[in-house]
């Protein structure tokens, strides 16, 4: 009978290292994600600027202008609740080349996680 509770202890005590472990590395792996995605935001911020430089009277100027401004809020004060809602509020312009899309989809992607990942949590 000691020899078993002796195991069931043991067995205890590595399940237990085990959890600490994986709740130790998930919080690295989302930690790291998140300055991923702030680094994206602040790629998609200088290629957008560079975008609409001497772009002053096309008619898409307003609304990207607008969300540089927010883009700029978000980057002084990062929260991942903020991205996804400025994320979600990308205005529809067919003329923007394919690197801002592929950056704007990577991060919506990643954003996507997120969601998945928060609403699992609580």
């Amino acid at each position: 009978m000691d020899s078993w509770m002796q195991i069931l202890i043991e067995l205890g005590i590595l399940a237990l290292i085990g959890l600490i472990y994986y709740v130790i590395q998930k919080r690295r792996i989302i930690y790291h994600d998140k300055n991923e995605i702030f680094h994206k935001l602040d790629e998609l911020h200088y290629v957008l600027n560079e975008f609409l430089h001497d772009k002053d009277s096309e008619a898409y100027y307003a609304s990207l202008n607008e969300f540089i401004g927010k883009l700029d809020d978000i980057l002084q004060y990062p929260t991942i609740e903020g991205v996804i809602t400025l994320i979600d509020s990308f205005p529809q312009v067919d003329v923007l080349p394919e690197d801002i899309m592929q950056k704007l989809n990577e991060i919506r992607e990643q954003m996507n996680f997120h969601r998945v990942s928060k609403g699992s949590s609580n």
